[in-house]
């Protein structure tokens, strides 16, 4: 599959996949997205339903969402597509897509959170799929540097192809060279995906996680899940991402309550036998990096790198 990157003025459709945006922070989102050089194509209607229950967490019908992203797949004028915001809502259209459609229509799709059932599921259909920031996560960007900067790094991604080049790494378990293609996503979405059709494999593949707000026995429990129910066979790493108000809570006295992140990450990736390293700036953060999971990462003492070319192989 050959699919090229993004040239100044493309098209990039913006679809509410998961729960709707609130209407002021979606429009500064796509300002940011059209000062960067793109025309947005926005699809259904985003915002409409934000602060109800009407279609209980989401924008809209599942139906609706399906056909919609399908219909922006198909369209040839546009050349990626954006999730406007993430929360929850992405699992229940995963039997409503027609894989064959995003076969046939290669094109990047880009989110993160809630967005990682589609990222694993468009990868498996050929997809060039990119871990990276909603339309709402470039709302302060006029005001923080660090969202600013999420958002030129999408797009020196998407039209030039550059991404992290020797990024430095921090070593968990086993330290080592290791190279494969990115997959994965948020931690608690894979483990929802495991036992359904949609289940990651990351056979020959680096391993990216992230999380927020997950207590260390829930981060430990969901690792071990996804390596007991055979997500993690055969995986030629781990990079772990940031996660966000997961680490144990601390006491009256100061004191960490109960086992550290670090110690229940390194005793469910013990069994793996892989090296697992951590560090990437991506995930429920301010600065969150536009990952490719296309293209070639490598790690190479301690140190990421990811290449790609004007085309996606």
């Amino acid at each position: 599959m050959t699919q090229n990157l993004l040239a100044k003025n493309d098209s990039i459709g913006v679809i509410a996949t998961s729960s709707p945006a609130k209407a002021d922070r979606f429009a500064a989102g796509c300002a940011v997205l059209e000062a960067q050089g793109f025309k947005l194509e926005v699809i259904g209607q985003p915002c409409v339903a934000y602060g109800t229950n009407e279609f209980l967490f989401a924008s809209a019908p599942a139906h609706v969402r399906a056909a919609n992203l399908m219909q922006l797949y198909v369209n040839k004028e546009i050349k990626a597509v954006i999730a406007a915001r993430g929360a929850g809502g992405v699992i229940e259209l995963l039997p409503l897509l027609n894989p064959q459609i995003f076969k046939d229509n290669p094109k990047p799709f880009i989110g993160f959170s809630d967005s990682t059932a589609l990222l694993v599921a468009l990868q498996s259909w050929g997809c060039p799929v990119v871990h990276g920031p909603h339309v709402e996560s470039f709302t302060m960007a006029a005001s923080e540097p660090e969202t600013e900067q999420s958002a030129k790094t999408l797009t020196k991604l998407l039209l030039n192809g550059d991404s992290l080049v020797s990024a430095p790494l921090e070593p968990v378990l086993n330290p080592g060279d290791f190279s494969g293609v990115l997959t994965g996503g948020n931690l608690s979405v894979l483990a929802a995906l495991c036992g359904t059709h949609w289940q990651l494999n990351a056979q020959g593949k680096i391993l990216f996680i992230e999380d927020i707000n997950e207590n260390p026995h829930r981060v430990h429990r969901m690792l071990v899940q996804l390596r007991h129910s055979g997500v993690l066979a055969g995986l030629a790493g781990v990079c772990l991402g940031e996660f966000t108000k997961c680490d144990a809570t601390l006491g009256k006295d100061g004191v960490a309550v109960g086992p550290s992140l670090l110690a229940v990450v390194q005793d469910a990736l013990a069994p793996c036998s892989v090296p697992v390293y951590r560090g990437l700036p991506s995930g429920h953060i301010k600065a969150n990096v536009a990952l490719p999971f296309f293209g070639m990462a490598k790690v190479i003492g301690g140190k990421i790198s990811i290449a790609i070319s004007t085309t996606v192989q």
